[in-house]
């Protein structure tokens, strides 16, 4: 990385996530960004109570040295971004409000409704080795489905996403598909009358939910998941803390068609609204550029394709 600096000259080094502060946290001539996207910290945390009890001192020991170092690594770098205020307010480093909040973009040309024909009730889409997507689908599989069949017996649920490990697997019945990698995710989303994502660890933002959203699909999601969103549940999406409230709204969305089409309606209109690239891009420009963010903005000089 040195050598690369030395032979690039760059005028800023931006480092995405912690884990790759270590490559240039000394190179102190250089201006720096640190994104933190999101506190790790506080996902190993909420990891200890799934875990079981023999095994808790791992994922509390990480979260103990992930503390350390999300403050340690803080000082080594000019500016510092996260994606979202929930996460901010997670880090325990005393400049903390100092971190500029630069939330995700959603290409909603691109994620847009497509008109295909709804094969399947609810769809969870997401990288299926990622250890809070795993949670999810066994949370939405053994805890909130029962509760949905009681009031609709025939809801099939498809669960989506690349390298599903035996766990993901075995989930799958009469009314649970589990498919793997797919070349186009929008196919997934667009075969589904409701999408569910109530994530119960992890943090950051759920591109997913977003993108579902984008897509003008109602959504179900969990107050962990939609609280960096920046939006009140009701309109458009539904939260629920428990699985029975999960549930509820679930059987609710897929009995009220138009109340379907609504809330996807005010969903995209949202994400159009508060996550298009444009407004990401201005930010972290700003940030980079060591602007107050308060300052009259100009035109941007980062562009995406």
């Amino acid at each position: 990385m040195q050598q690369l600096i030395a032979t690039t000259r760059p005028d800023h080094c931006y480092a995405q996530l912690i884990r790759t502060a270590e490559y240039v946290k000394n190179l102190h001539h250089l201006k720096k960004t640190l994104d933190y996207m999101d506190a790790f910290s506080a996902g190993q945390d909420r990891k200890v109570t799934r875990t079981p009890y023999l095994l808790r001192w791992l994922p509390s020991l990480e979260a103990s040295r992930l503390r350390l170092y999300e403050n340690l690594i803080f000082d080594y770098f000019d500016h510092h971004t996260i994606i979202s205020a929930q996460d901010r307010n997670l880090l325990r480093h005393p400049g903390r409000n100092n971190i500029v909040v630069v939330p995700n973009g959603v290409d909603y040309a691109y994620f847009s409704p497509r008109g295909l024909t709804m094969s399947y009730d609810i769809v969870f889409t997401g990288n299926m080795s990622y250890p809070p997507n795993i949670d999810c689908a066994q949370f939405l599989v053994h805890a909130v489905l029962p509760l949905v069949w009681k009031r609709l017996p025939g809801a099939t649920l498809l669960i989506c996403g690349a390298s599903p490990p035996g766990r993901v697997k075995q989930l799958a019945g009469e009314r649970v598909t589990v498919q793997g990698w797919v070349e186009d995710i929008r196919e997934a989303y667009g075969i589904a009358k409701v999408f569910a994502a109530p994530m119960q660890i992890g943090t950051g933002m759920q591109n997913k939910l977003l993108e579902a959203m984008s897509m003008a699909m109602p959504c179900v999601t969990s107050p962990l998941a939609c609280g960096g969103l920046g939006i009140t549940p009701g309109n458009e999406l539904l939260s629920g803390g428990t699985a029975e409230e999960v549930a509820g709204h679930i059987a609710d969305l897929l009995t009220d068609e138009p109340r379907r089409a609504a809330m996807g309606l005010k969903a995209r209109a949202f994400v159009m609204r508060a996550y298009d690239w444009e407004t990401a891009t201005l930010q972290l420009e700003r940030v980079m550029l060591g602007k107050n963010q308060d300052e009259p903005r100009r035109d941007a000089l980062l562009h995406h394709s």
